[in-house]
């Protein structure tokens, strides 16, 4: 496994701006294994940098400001839909990050640090990259951020 997260270190390209999100809030937190996940794969989570570290909850106006070229979330885990997940059917986050812009992330990729993480890793940098081929342009308020 060490060999191969050293592996992808050196073929690392540029880092794709996402925001792991979900109708819970921003998560991901800085020093989790889920985070190290997307790190590793190439990702920076905007979710860990100002303005979103301040907020634990779902805040539209928050993702707007933190203007993630991509969103992550986790796959569900088969509950049924609650109030928490008003914020993700927000028509600003379905006109902004539907389709293209939002990839979800099987949980076995980042619930258990296994050996075959080094495997997901890999699998999920594919999966960041080619969605972030599929996104023509920057957001439209997203002035000056890269892609």
């Amino acid at each position: 496994m060490d060999h191969q997260l050293s592996q992808l270190a050196r073929q690392s390209g540029p880092a794709i701006q996402v925001a792991a999100w979900d109708g819970a809030g921003f998560n991901a937190s800085e020093g989790s294994l889920y985070n190290a996940v997307l790190e590793a794969a190439g990702a920076v989570n905007v979710a860990n940098r100002p303005p979103a570290s301040t907020y634990g909850r779902p805040d539209v106006e928050v993702l707007l400001a933190a203007a993630p070229t991509l969103l992550v979330k986790g796959a569900g885990t088969g509950r049924r839909a609650g109030l928490q997940d008003n914020v993700e059917r927000h028509r600003l986050v379905q006109r902004y990050w539907d389709g293209a812009r939002t990839l979800t992330v099987r949980q076995s990729y980042y619930v258990c640090g296994t050996p075959f993480v080094a495997d997901a890793i890999s699998g999920l940098r594919g999966e960041l990259q080619a969605a972030a081929r599929q996104v023509q342009a920057p957001l439209p308020f997203a002035a000056g951020k890269t892609l």
